[in-house]
């Protein structure tokens, strides 16, 4: 049986207090489980602590992590793909 008495932050701490490239995927199994929110809400934290956040999301405009910051997406990265824009831009 789990232990459930353990620091459950303890595993998450250690991945991000290293430096180097760290890649984080999150995947929900259906729509509306807060998987926009809490993205958006580890990559502000992430920035707030001087770290460099990329956020790629496969979800179109409405259900998307920028829709969740209040950020209108111009391009996307189909735009890089295509070679019609630099990542930097998009």
């Amino acid at each position: 049986m789990a232990d459930f008495r353990v620091d459950q932050a303890a595993g998450l701490r250690r991945m991000l207090g290293g430096g180097g490239l760290q890649v984080i995927t999150f995947v929900a199994g259906c729509e509306g489980v807060g998987r926009s929110s809490a993205i958006a809400n580890l990559g502000v934290a992430l920035a707030r602590l001087g770290r460099e956040v990329l956020i790629i999301d496969e979800h179109g405009p409405g259900d998307d992590v920028a829709s969740a910051l209040g950020v209108q997406a111009s391009y996307d990265l189909l735009h890089v793909m295509q070679r019609e824009l630099p990542l930097a831009r998009v």
